[in-house]
This record gives structure tokens, sequence and C-alpha cells, in this order.
């Protein structure tokens, strides 16, 4: 995952917060990272029993930002071990065509083997959000920390930087060390409630030519607690400007997730029929 993929997973959904003086030693946040880290692995057994549906909204831009073109598609998201599954069941409000509801399908089958494939190599292994949500927490370093309330709960709001010590593996990590922006950690949970951040330094790939990420991209992540156990994201946003094989791109995003449902789920349920919930 890297370039746009990396900012849409990461997003943050802009709402009001009450801030009081800094009351949280500096000493403190290695500890409360650390923390985070672990909280976010165990969710991780916790959600492979949920599914939910994802929203997605995108408005294509002009050079001149106006809407040329407004797209929704809507999924049935699962999850195969760790791995997230989504099925497209929708395009512009209408349900798929029974042709395309069959090659989706197919397309849903690869993506369950593959991911069975996976989990047999690795049963520990991340799905990629959450690969994405350890790189940040690696290689990011938590500054300015105060308390405050968010949706009624107490939290730990940070800001974040990188590490000038951490070194990127791959795309996605390079993407991630040009980001600074603001964390809301659940002070009950120990959790990531809420993330907001900015491109402060433009991302190449193949010098530009490839794909290209501008300086000022902002995204942000706001999460949900469902049935008082797990937290899931409830919306994201992404405004970005690049460009993509020498042609300009512009796009505000904007992925909603709701209809959270808890089910023991195997490794083949999610390619049921439409309608149909696995037992």
């Amino acid at each position: 995952m890297s370039g746009l993929p990396a900012l849409v997973a990461l997003g943050a959904f802009l709402s009001a917060t009450t801030l009081s003086a800094t009351t949280t030693p500096p000493s403190d946040l290695t500890a409360l990272l650390r923390d985070t880290q672990r909280q976010q692995k165990k969710l991780e057994a916790i959600r492979r029993d949920y599914t939910y549906t994802e929203v997605q909204e995108q408005d294509v831009l002009d050079s001149k930002g106006n809407v040329k073109e407004h797209l929704v598609a809507k999924y049935d998201v699962t999850y195969v071990g760790p791995q997230r599954i989504r099925r497209l069941v929708g395009r512009q409000g209408q349900p798929l065509t029974p042709a395309e509801d069959r090659h989706e399908m197919e397309r849903v089958e690869k993506e369950v083997k593959k991911a069975q494939n996976r989990e047999a190599k690795d049963p520990e292994g991340d799905d990629d959000s959450q690969a994405m949500m350890n790189s940040f927490l690696r290689i990011m370093r938590l500054t300015d920390p105060r308390h405050g309330e968010l949706h009624g709960r107490s939290v730990t709001i940070c800001n974040f930087e990188r590490d000038p010590a951490a070194k990127s593996k791959d795309m996605q990590e390079k993407v991630l060390l040009k980001v600074s922006g603001t964390i809301w950690i659940d002070d009950a949970t120990r959790t990531i409630a809420r993330f907001e951040g900015r491109l402060d330094q433009g991302v190449r790939l193949g010098g530009g030519i490839l794909f290209s990420l501008h300086e000022g991209s902002d995204f942000s992540l706001e999460q949900v607690r469902v049935n008082d156990e797990i937290w899931f994201p409830s919306v994201a946003t992404v405004h970005v400007q690049g460009r993509v094989l020498l042609a300009g791109m512009r796009r505000n995003i904007t992925v909603r997730n709701s209809n959270f449902q808890r089910f023991r789920v195997n490794s083949t349920s999610v390619v049921a029929a439409p309608g149909q919930r696995a037992e």
C-alpha cells in the first residue's frame, strides 16, 4: 500500500474537542505509545468476528477545484483471518447487475484464497490497515501531550512528527515519514480514537512520472466504540492533490462505515449470496 491508499487508510475526521492545560509528563509518552501498540494488536482478534458496511464517495475535481465527477461505491466488509475482504455490492446508489455480481464474486473468491494462504503462512500477521498503523506507531514521535474530551470520553491528545532516528522500510513508510498532525488516544482503552494529519513534503514515485502526491494533502480518521469491546473506523476523509502518469489528480474522498455486526465467521462465509449472513 502506498501513496493515495496510504492516505485513505490513515485519514481523520475533524470534530470539536475540549482541551485543558498540559498535564501528561513527556516521560509517560513512551509508555503510552507502547500501551497503544499492545491494544491495537489485541483488537485484531475481536475484529475478525465482525462485518460492516462501507460507503466510499469520491469527488473528482478539475484544475479549478470544481467537481467534475461524483463516484459512490458500497461494500460489504468482513475478515478472513487478519485480512479485510471487501465485496462491492453497489455503485451510484444502485445494486450491481447479475453479471457484475458474478464477476465480483469471482474476484472475492480469489481474495479469500489469498487471505487463507497468507493466514496459513503467518497466523499472527496483520492486515494492510493494521500494518500501516503499526508502522505509524513505530516511526512517529509524540509531543505536546494534553488532556481533553472526545464524544464524552476522556482522551490524551498529542501532536506527532517523524522520529529523526526512524528509517523507512517501504513506500508506505516513506509517505508516513513526511506526515505530521494530531492524534487522540482514548484513556480507558489506550486505543487511537481520532487521527488527523497533513503531508508536509511531496512524495514522488519514479521521479514523479509514475505517481506523486503534493505537499498540503491532508487526511483524517475517526473511530467509534462498538459493543463496548472494539473500535472501528467510522469516518475517514482525504483531500489529495498529485499526479498519476503525468496527469493531474485532485480528489476529495470520504469513507463511512456503519452497520457493525458481530458474528462468528469462517473463512468461506464472505462469499455468501447477497443478503445472507454466515452463522
